[in-house]
């Protein structure tokens, strides 16, 4: 159904974080988002009663327990809207033979003869619960033709916007001008992970020596072989740490909308000098009464 068929069949709805709640289900992409929604839309708003009947009483306290409550939006977010990660890489540094592993199914063609890619491809993928959108860019960013350029172009507005980048080099063959380059222009992205590729077949290198370091694993890039898929399940884990999800459970109080995080930060920044100013606006801004969701919904 559509969110507002889904808000009107779950109607009353106690609060604005319940009709949230209720709204974001339609939105989920993934058995761990709607787990974690109908668990926020049972407990969340009471934690957040718990923490005004703290602001005038015990004001740091409420300022402490209201900031881990925010703290997990970001990582909320991701979980509902999903997050974006961007292969990117030399030609045949294998991108495209991961890309499908990671999705589990041959959706790019895998050539040995280098450039197979002319254009960025994108499907969706489930890491552990959480959505992804798997991004494939073309090895090569310099196009001849202006069709082909209007295409790196594309893929290169995806690896910016990416919530995370893998860099993939082929770690079974020196490293040469084109990995060199992106590797100079990596260390200006943040979120980005090195990765050696080909395992399976060898290495002429060793990764540190060219001076790589990977945001997440330091000055030791994580090697696979996307071929036969080790060190896959440790990518997919470190990716996932990336994102925030390193320890993330979905059964604790948590904000999962942008008008919550800000209205919560409203709050946070009256705590803990105006407890009063605190707990209006918390039980106003933040919760909301069933006729601030009655009236949002243009009265019904």
């Amino acid at each position: 159904c559509e969110p507002g068929e889904a808000v009107a069949l779950a109607w009353p709805t106690g609060s604005r974080i319940e009709y949230e709640a209720v709204e974001a289900l339609t939105r989920a992409k993934t058995e761990r988002a709607v787990r974690f929604l109908a668990w926020q839309r049972e407990n969340l708003p009471a934690a957040l009663e718990a923490v005004a009947l703290l602001c005038r009483s015990d004001p740091a306290e409420a300022r402490q327990r209201l900031t881990a409550i925010a703290d997990g939006y970001p990582v909320a977010r991701t979980l509902i809207e999903g997050a974006t990660v961007a292969l990117v890489g030399p030609p045949n540094s294998g991108k495209s033979t991961l890309f499908n592993r990671l999705i589990g199914r041959p959706a790019t063609v895998v050539s040995p003869q280098p450039g197979t890619t002319r254009d960025w491809v994108a499907e969706a993928v489930e890491m552990d619960g959480v959505p992804v959108t798997l991004v494939d860019t073309a090895g090569r960013w310099d196009a001849a033709d202006a069709l082909e350029r209007r295409a790196v172009e594309a893929g290169r507005r995806r690896v910016e916007r990416a919530d995370v980048r893998l860099l993939l080099l082929d770690g079974s063959q020196p490293l040469l001008r084109a990995g060199v380059e992106l590797l100079a222009a990596s260390r200006s992205w943040s979120h980005c992970l090195t990765v050696i590729n080909k395992s399976d077949a060898g290495s002429t290198w060793r990764s540190w020596e060219a001076g790589i370091r990977s945001e997440e694993l330091g000055d030791a890039p994580l090697t696979i072989s996307a071929a036969t898929g080790a060190g896959c399940g440790e990518l997919v884990s470190v990716i996932l740490a990336m994102l925030g999800y390193r320890g993330w459970v979905e059964s604790v109080p948590c904000l999962f909308t942008a008008r919550q995080a800000e209205a919560a930060a409203t709050v946070l920044s009256v705590l803990p000098h105006d407890p009063t100013g605190a707990e209006e606006r918390l039980k106003r801004c933040l919760i909301g009464r069933c006729d601030d969701v009655t009236g949002a919904r243009g009265g019904l």
